[in-house]
């Protein structure tokens, strides 16, 4: 099996970094045979080739220079046990998280859509998800989903005397999952922006709310005691106010970031988040042993099917 991954995580590059490859895509790497998968806590780039020494060079000359010293590389096996450990969100900022595994799936079923993956590489994610889900049920690995809903909800609750309807920026996945939480929490109505305003309405629709014109972001922020801003724009949306009066609370859960740190407020960013998170799960962190030497079993377990070189 000849694969290999770059990659710029939570562990080794503060955000603003990973933010430099955020907009990094496939279509920059023509002709390889690549796998992008681009979270908010990770951006990995999985390859297969002949001659991996080759490609692995080819992609970092391709890469922002103040990036290459905080890259790491894992080639065949090394690589096999980090997307296997990442998948079951083992490599996470909060242990155990389920949505990784899903973003996986999707990176791959995106990949393979583009271009036509080589055996290596489409071995390596089936087995990686294969495995994730036999971790999931083998170690009961809580379901982690709400987590970050949570937290979200506790800050605010702490922050603010009571809730008022915030201000939902960006009808992304997550926005969509916070808005399901919150509404179970007792919020019956939201205020929504979105650059397309027909899938603003489709929120609308599902929850009591109000679309408002995205145009104008920047004079109606701040006039919201809270806002969640989570979209795929690759630039600031929120830039600072004239409106010096009002301090209001922002979460910024977009990379690469969606608000810009000067503005006046709280904000908090995925990186905060995830920081706090992140205490509240050191006991879960004791079965990471445990469980990274099942992994690694059953990927020795595969080579005799498959050739996995060390």
């Amino acid at each position: 099996m000849n694969v290999g991954v770059i990659g710029l995580n939570f562990k080794v590059a503060p955000l603003f970094l990973r933010e430099s490859l955020a907009s990094f895509s496939l279509q920059e790497l023509q002709h390889t045979q690549c796998v992008l998968l681009s979270t908010c806590n990770r951006i990995e780039i999985y390859f297969s080739a002949d001659d991996l020494g080759a490609m692995h060079e080819r992609i970092i000359e391709g890469l922002p220079n103040n990036l290459k010293q905080h890259l790491y590389s894992f080639f065949n096996k090394e690589a096999f046990l980090h997307l296997a450990l990442t998948t079951c969100g083992l490599d996470s900022s909060i242990w155990g998280e389920t949505e990784i595994q899903g973003q996986v799936k999707e990176a791959y079923k995106a990949a393979s859509k583009q271009q036509r993956l080589s055996k290596e590489l489409h071995t390596l994610f089936q087995k990686s998800l294969h495995i994730a889900k036999e971790v999931r049920a083998r170690f009961h690995l809580e379901r982690t989903s709400f987590l970050l809903e949570e937290e979200i909800f506790s800050i605010a609750s702490s922050y603010l005397p009571t809730l008022p309807p915030p201000l939902i920026v960006g009808c992304s996945d997550i926005n969509f999952k916070i808005c399901t939480f919150l509404q179970r929490k007792g919020l019956s109505r939201f205020y929504f922006m979105n650059r397309t305003e027909e899938k603003a309405k489709l929120f609308q629709n599902h929850f009591s709310g109000e679309v408002l014109p995205f145009r104008e972001i920047n004079t109606q922020w701040h006039h919201f005691p809270w806002t969640i801003v989570a979209s795929k724009s690759l630039h600031f949306l929120l830039t600072p106010s004239r409106n010096t009066h009002a301090s209001p609370l922002l979460f910024d859960l977009a990379l690469p970031r969606n608000i810009d740190p000067r503005v006046h407020a709280t904000i908090y960013n995925i990186d905060n988040l995830h920081k706090r998170l992140n205490t509240k799960q050191n006991n879960k962190k004791k079965k990471t042993s445990l469980i990274a030497s099942y992994i690694q079993n059953k990927i020795y377990s595969f080579e005799n099917k498959i050739k996995i070189y060390a």
